[in-house]
């Protein structure tokens, strides 16, 4: 608990960091799609199927692009197997669950009036749970992406990222639709 909240109030003191900046008005925005995941630290992981949750905001024209906020949350809905059977035989595959939560900042490019890509990078508490074997809980690092997205009109847009996280050993594709609030 005390890393999410350390992750919400760094999210919250970058946010009033910039808030000095001239801010683009309005531009909130909240989305949900899914994803899968794989996490690569063991090579006989399947990949599993994640929740995901964002909002954000986009704060300041810079160059070509916006530098913008972002927090996200993921929640595994398919466990990621793991087979155990070839080192423990009385382990057959065991469910990795992951749990996220990130604040990121964001630099988002527009190629035209729909289409558009960006890169992030933030720092993510998360916790993983091997079928209630083991639990790591008291992690927080840092994690990157890049995406992109398409605008459907005005207030809605679709959405793709692909994020590295824990190291590079969490890897994530998330799709889904996002929102103007």
């Amino acid at each position: 608990m005390k890393k999410i909240l350390s992750t919400v109030a760094i999210s919250a003191i970058f946010s009033t960091s910039i808030m000095g900046a001239d801010f683009i008005q309005g531009g909130y925005y909240g989305g949900f799609g899914v994803g899968f995941e794989d996490y690569s630290r063991y090579s006989n992981t399947d990949p599993g199927m994640t929740l995901v949750l964002n909002g954000g905001k986009p704060i300041k024209k810079l160059g070509p692009g916006t530098i913008g906020a972002e927090v996200e949350f993921t929640y595994t809905l398919v466990p990621l197997s793991y087979n155990y059977g070839h080192y423990y035989d009385h382990y057959d595959d065991l469910d990795l669950d992951v749990m996220t939560l990130g604040g990121y900042a964001t630099y988002t490019f527009d190629h035209s009036d729909k289409l558009y890509s960006r890169a992030k990078v933030g720092i993510v508490h998360r916790k993983y749970s091997f079928d209630g074997y083991y639990s790591d809980t008291n992690s927080v690092g840092v994690a990157a992406g890049i995406g992109g997205g398409y605008k459907l009109n005005s207030f809605m847009k679709l959405y793709s990222d692909f994020i590295l996280a824990d190291g590079s050993n969490l890897m994530q594709l998330n799709f889904g639709v996002q929102v103007g609030l």
